[in-house]
């Protein structure tokens, strides 16, 4: 608990749109992990956060398999996603795929980056298939979604 509040005070401490960006998403995560019933049992219960946990680290690397992951909690894929679907409500495929909007949604509000630069800074190596996920997700493309929210301002 208090090294979440820690970070996410490291985070926000630098002034400018990025910061505020991250400590926004930091504090959404720390709030859904707070307000989230606790529902498996003892160790399915550690690794299902570990799993998550894991699959925010490596969200960005589109070289870094689910399936390795969860051998790394040492448990099958199968069974470790029923788990976390379970507990959180979303398979862990939708999970990472959210992490993954979510940044590119900053990236795109934040920097100049091109859409296929930022399919791969966020761990989509196909920007053809970024952009159909993330039109799919905010019913507009990259550029568009970047125009209107800048305008927004």
């Amino acid at each position: 608990c208090s090294s979440d509040l820690e970070e996410l005070y490291a985070i926000a401490k630098p002034p400018g749109i990025e910061s505020d960006l991250r400590a926004t998403g930091k504090l959404l995560e720390i709030l859904a992990a707070w307000s989230a019933p606790e529902r498996t049992t003892g160790g399915e219960d550690h690794a299902v956060r570990r799993y998550r946990a894991l699959i925010e680290q490596h969200a960005g690397d589109p070289r870094s398999s689910l399936s390795e992951l969860a051998k790394q909690v040492g448990m099958t894929p199968n069974h470790l996603a029923g788990l976390f679907r379970r507990e959180y409500g979303v398979s862990p495929v939708e999970y990472r795929t959210l992490l993954r909007l979510v940044r590119a949604e900053q990236l795109l509000l934040a920097s100049t980056l091109s859409a296929a630069e930022i399919a791969r800074e966020v761990g989509v190596p196909d920007p053809a298939y970024f952009t159909r996920v993330f039109q799919r997700a905010n019913g507009m493309g990259p550029r568009e979604f970047a125009r209107k929210r800048r305008v927004g301002r």
